[in-house]
C-alpha cells in the first residue's frame, strides 16, 4: 500500500470516529471524549470535542470599563483618532467532571495581534501590569540591581560543617559569595512611575480562583491605547486534563481557543454597558445569539 492509500485509509478511519466522539460529549463522557481527541490528533475530532466542552462549561462573561480620573486625563491628551481605556473582563464556569479545566485570557486588536508586552511607541493592548500601565502613561520604570551576599543556603551548610569539624572543612570548601539580580522595590516604582502606580490601584485580583463545587471564577484587566476604530477582542484558552479511563498513568490534554469581539475601542463606553449590563451573561447572549469565533483547538502534551 502506497503512502496516499495509507493517508486515505487513516482519514476515513478518523472520520468514522467523529459520530462516536459526538456521542461521548452528548452523553457527558468527558474523560473518554478528551482522550479520544488527544489520541486521534485530528482537527475535526478535536474541534468537535472542544466545542462540546465549551458549551457544557457554561461560561458566563462580563466586560466593563474601569473608571479613573487619570484615564480621562490621558484620553484628553490623545489625538481624536486614538482612545485610552482599561477594561475588566470576568468569567464564571460551571463544573465539568474532569481532573482539571483551566481558563486563560488575553486581549488584542487585529493590529496588535494579542501582543503580551508593550510595543515600542506605546500603542496597543496590554495586560494591565505595572509595565503596561507605565507604557501608556509614558513613564520609565527603574531597572533592577545586582546584590552580592554571603547569606546563602550553601554557606549555611558550610557553616554547619565548620562547626562539626572545628573549622577544618572551610579549608576545602570556603565561604563563597553569590550575586543575583533583584527587581526595584515598590517605593522605587512609585517614585519613578507615580501615574502608573495610581492606575494600578484600580487593578484588583487577576487570574482564576476555584469556587465551591469546583467551578472557576476569573478576572482579567487590559490597558488599551489604540486607534479608536480598532476592534477589541478577548481570546480565551481552555485547557482540559483527564485521566484516561481504565488505563493507569495516562493523562490526556486538550486545549481549545476562542475569541469574542468586544467592539470598537472608541465606542466601548457606550457599547459595553448596553451589551453586558450589570451582570454576567452567557456567551450566546454576549454574541447576540451567535457563537464564539472559534479560534481552533489542539491537543497539547503534558508540560
Amino acid at each position: 500500500m502506497n503512502r496516499s492509500s495509507i493517508t486515505l485509509a487513516l482519514s476515513l478511519s478518523l472520520s468514522a470516529c467523529a459520530p462516536s466522539v459526538r456521542d461521548l460529549v452528548a452523553n457527558r463522557h468527558y474523560r473518554e471524549a478528551v482522550c479520544a481527541a488527544y489520541e486521534a490528533n485530528d482537527p475535526s475530532i478535536t474541534r468537535t470535542v472542544s466545542e462540546g466542552l465549551l458549551d457544557d462549561l457554561g461560561l458566563k462573561v462580563h466586560a466593563q470599563l474601569v473608571r479613573a480620573p487619570l484615564l480621562d486625563e490621558l484620553q484628553r491628551a490623545r489625538t481624536p483618532d486614538r482612545a485610552v481605556a482599561m477594561v475588566r473582563f470576568d468569567t464564571q464556569s460551571d463544573v465539568l467532571p474532569l481532573e482539571d479545566a483551566s481558563i486563560r485570557a488575553s486581549f488584542g486588536s487585529e493590529r496588535s495581534l494579542f501582543v503580551e508586552r508593550a510595543a515600542r511607541g506605546g500603542i496597543g493592548v496590554y495586560p494591565a501590569t505595572i509595565a503596561g500601565l507605565a507604557a501608556v502613561t509614558g513613564e520609565e520604570l527603574p531597572r533592577g540591581h545586582r546584590v552580592t551576599t554571603y547569606i546563602t543556603g550553601a554557606n549555611v551548610l558550610r557553616g554547619m560543617a565548620a562547626l562539626a569539624t572545628a573549622g577544618l572543612s572551610l579549608l576545602f570548601s570556603p565561604m563563597q559569595s553569590e550575586t543575583f539580580s533583584v527587581g526595584p522595590s515598590d517605593a522605587e516604582v512609585r517614585r519613578a512611575a507615580p501615574r502608573a502606580t495610581e492606575l494600578a490601584v484600580h487593578v484588583q485580583r487577576t487570574g482564576c480562583a476555584r469556587i465551591p463545587q469546583g467551578a472557576w471564577r476569573c478576572r482579567w484587566y487590559a490597558i488599551i491605547d489604540e486607534r479608536a476604530d480598532a476592534e477589541l477582542f478577548v481570546r480565551l484558552s481552555m485547557t482540559y486534563r483527564a485521566d484516561a479511563p481504565r488505563r493507569r498513568e495516562t493523562v490526556c490534554y486538550l486545549e481549545g481557543q476562542a475569541r469574542l469581539s468586544l467592539g470598537r475601542v472608541g465606542d466601548l463606553s457606550r457599547t459595553l454597558p448596553e451589551r453586558f449590563g450589570q451582570r454576567a451573561i452567557s456567551l450566546s447572549a454576549a454574541t447576540r445569539g451567535g457563537r464564539f469565533d472559534f479560534g481552533g483547538s489542539i491537543p497539547v502534551r503534558p508540560r
